[in-house]
């Protein structure tokens, strides 16, 4: 997280010089121009916002899935893995993108199982479809960063989606794996959204009666 924010710092105070403009930022010149040039070499980021798939996929399992078959992490990889959020018009290509093995969505979730319901709720937030992709060392959206945390109606919204996502997660989950997570505690002023979602059709629930636990 500090390294992000850094990394943002470093980006807002380049393309401001480049205006013209000195803003006051407590960071060394030569730090923020070595933040910016390693992470852009490493693609921290952008490797982040590939792992970040998976768990998106598991969080977007248990929103989905009907809560009287007892959603579960096991039955979430199968599900995945066997196609379960394939279009079902989707090529060759689209299918070798959207598939994800059980190694790789397990890896995801040990890795970023806490920020979930945040990564999710960015995902399918109406009120801005590109919230996703909002990099800390990329300036296409800058503007529009800005723009969303200064509005608190929206802000306060895409924290409620996120606490709902949370909730209704910790709630599904296994009591011993939901106690290890420690998801982040939101401020009092944040109340739960609920984002209408639907359930599975008649397809993913033929892909999901499949799963055979492991004995």
């Amino acid at each position: 997280m500090l390294d992000a924010q850094t990394t943002a710092a470093a980006m807002v105070y380049l393309r401001e010089v480049k205006r013209g403009n000195s803003p006051s930022i407590p960071l060394v010149l030569d730090r923020l121009c070595e933040t910016i040039v390693d992470r852009r070499v490493t693609g921290q980021y952008w490797e982040a916002f590939e792992e970040q798939f998976g768990v998106t996929d598991i969080v977007n399992f248990f929103m989905h899935c009907p809560e009287e078959i007892q959603p579960s992490l096991g039955k979430a990889y199968h599900f995945i893995q066997e196609g379960g959020f394939l279009p079902t018009d989707a090529d060759e290509e689209e299918e070798k993108q959207l598939t994800r093995a059980r190694s790789t969505l397990k890896a995801a979730w040990k890795e970023q199982a806490r920020s979930g319901p945040l990564l999710y709720a960015a995902a399918i937030f109406d009120e801005d479809s590109d919230l996703e992709w909002y990099a800390p060392d990329d300036d296409t959206y800058l503007d529009e960063a800005i723009e969303f945390v200064q509005d608190q109606k929206r802000l306060l919204t895409f924290f409620g989606v996120a606490l709902f996502c949370q909730r209704k997660l910790v709630r599904l989950l296994d009591k011993a794996v939901a106690e290890k997570l420690r998801f982040p505690r939101f401020p009092d002023v944040v109340t739960p959204v609920d984002p209408e979602l639907g359930t599975f059709d008649e397809g993913q629930m033929k892909i999901l009666a499949e799963y055979v636990a492991p004995q």
